[in-house]
């Protein structure tokens, strides 16, 4: 429970949260509730996202949302963001990831350090050295706060950090220019030009464990469905124990090349190898052979032989052979005889 103190420095202060978004679906709604558990007061930027980023976010009519169609940038959603906290009164806003990577409990840490540093660019400093960091950002990391030092002389731990503070009022009249990740680097350095301190404190991050199934001992609930699996990931600071339960993501395989085609349209040739009947350009009936997967709902998955485009038959294939003309008509359209006939 989240004391109603903490609350009331979100409006003494006029900070508001800030959340910049693109294609999250999985993570958004979970850290949309945990913000919320501490402030109202929050902006959600939905940068161009084409999965079901907006269903999720009507279930939150209390954030202030901003919505483009296309794309931009995570530095664009930023700016945008900047500007409408601007419009709406806040002196301040904490930009947090909707990847799952912040902690929420974290934002009390900026709220605190706020209080001793009222001009400045607080940034939440995570621990690069922890063994789910991955190392190409801790790489990427050490890289860019080297490139920030020698630009501006100012040492700092994590200029790549997502998860900070901003004096929005103090950058409205700085002139931007980058738009996509960059931004993150260049509003920093265009600040400390200006004279806008810029801090840290240390916060939390979590980072994925990647693990692997394991096909063994599998059972199903026939009562509920259930399917309970064996998985292998890494327990690196030992916070599990036996009896313990974890939350586990697990990605269905996607084949961009699959094709799903109606049920009816698969035959088998003497060998019992799926087949197909497609209509070529010069309108004549030609048999593909080919290689299915998996049913889904009333479709073969096709895995080869046939490709985007191919005309496929799927009705009337009683009176079609191999070779013979046709007349190809869209499916569900086929000419009905006159009535009385």
């Amino acid at each position: 429970m989240v004391s109603a103190g903490v609350r009331a420095l979100f409006e003494k202060h006029k900070v508001g949260v800030l959340l910049p978004t693109y294609n999250n679906a999985q993570t958004l709604g979970s850290v949309l509730s945990s913000v919320l558990e501490y402030t109202d007061q929050v902006i959600v930027v939905n940068d161009g996202s084409t999965d079901t980023t907006l269903e999720i976010l009507k279930q939150f009519p209390q954030i202030d949302l901003i919505s483009y169609p296309a794309n931009q940038g995570k530095g664009f959603a930023l700016r945008k963001g900047f500007q409408r906290a601007v419009e709406a009164g806040y002196d301040y806003v904490i930009s947090i990831d909707s990847d799952g990577q912040h902690y929420a409990d974290d934002l009390p840490l900026f709220l605190n350090k706020l209080e001793t540093n009222p001009s400045a660019i607080i940034i939440g400093v995570r621990n690069m050295e922890h063994a789910s960091v991955p190392g190409k950002s801790s790489f990427g990391n050490k890289s860019s706060s080297f490139w920030f030092w020698v630009m501006t002389g100012l040492k700092m731990n994590d200029t790549q950090s997502g998860y900070r503070l901003y004096p929005v009022r103090q950058l409205k009249d700085i002139r931007f220019i980058t738009k996509k990740f960059e931004f993150e680097i260049e509003v920093l350095v265009l600040s400390a030009w200006r004279g806008v301190a810029i801090t840290e404190v240390p916060i939390r991050v979590f980072y994925p464990e990647k693990g692997k199934l394991q096909f063994t001992d599998v059972t199903v609930d026939p009562a509920t469905g259930a399917v309970q699996l064996r998985a292998i990931f890494p327990n690196h600071d030992t916070l599990l124990l036996p009896g313990l339960y974890v939350r586990a993501t697990i990605n269905q395989g996607i084949n961009p090349k699959g094709i799903l085609v109606p049920q009816n349209a698969v035959g088998h040739n003497q060998k019992g190898e799926p087949t197909a009947l497609v209509v070529d350009e010069k309108n004549f009936a030609r048999l593909r052979l080919l290689k299915t997967g998996r049913a889904v709902g009333g479709t073969w998955q096709v895995l080869e032989g046939l490709k985007p485009g191919d005309r496929l038959i799927t009705e009337g294939l009683a009176k079609v052979v191999p070779d013979m003309p046709v007349n190809p008509q869209p499916a569900g359209q086929a000419s009905k005889p006159a009535a009385g006939r």
